[in-house]
């Protein structure tokens, strides 16, 4: 699977019910090839929540992308997660 297919499926994986459906606070998700690695950047808006809940959101997401790569067998990539 060549990068831009990967990136495709990231995407698509990641803007479905799939994983939104578990964060409710990120409204979409941007995926992009950057350099060596991939962008993943959760559309989330930081100033409705405290610091605590958004760190708490921010880290069991990217924990979630992580379990979802593998299972897609996206494992490997270098990923970028913001924020």
């Amino acid at each position: 699977m060549v990068i831009e297919e990967k990136i495709a499926l990231l995407k698509k994986l990641l803007n479905h019910e799939i994983f939104l459906g578990k964060f409710p606070e990120i409204k979409h998700v941007f995926v992009d090839a950057f350099g060596e690695g991939i962008d993943v950047v959760f559309s989330i808006n930081e100033d409705e929540y405290s610091y605590e809940d958004f760190s708490k959101i921010k880290n069991n997401a990217r924990s979630l992308v992580r379990q979802l790569s593998k299972m897609a067998s996206l494992d490997g990539l270098r990923l970028n997660m913001y924020p």
